[in-house]
């Protein structure tokens, strides 16, 4: 059984790495290469790019990560069937979704921060903040 999951989980991981280029346009995460202006990068095209590439990696890549593993974790408690250890075990998973997504997003938070303090100017308009 433990074989069977593990061989779910391992294509899962497979085809959402095939297909997570097709989320992302490299137009969209690198700032300085456009067609009115190529090649013309600086300090503030490198914070851009920064700034895109956290936001991809934690938009596009980790939500829907979280949101397999939580299914996982679901469908575990559900198929538990009484068992003790298998409900111990999907809660655990639970609890490991959630607090790795809460880092996630609370390393985020601290990115953007040091962005903004770094002079990146799209940095921290998620809060409201307009330099």
């Amino acid at each position: 059984m433990k074989k069977l999951y593990k061989k779910y989980i391992s294509t899962l991981f497979l085809i959402f790495g095939i297909f997570a280029p097709f989320f992302a346009s490299a137009r969209t995460i690198i700032p300085c290469e456009t067609v009115e202006n190529p090649g013309h990068c600086n300090f503030d095209s490198l914070m851009t790019l920064i700034n895109n590439v956290i936001d991809f990696l934690l938009k596009d890549m980790a939500v829907p990560l979280a949101a397999i593993a939580f299914a996982y974790g679901g469908f575990l408690l559900i198929s538990s069937g009484g068992s003790s250890e298998a409900k111990t075990k999907a809660k655990h998973v639970l609890i490991s979704v959630v607090t790795g997504f809460i880092i996630a997003l609370a390393s985020w938070v601290i990115v953007k921060f040091i962005l903004y303090m770094l002079g990146a100017n799209d940095a921290l308009l998620f809060l409201g903040i307009k330099s």
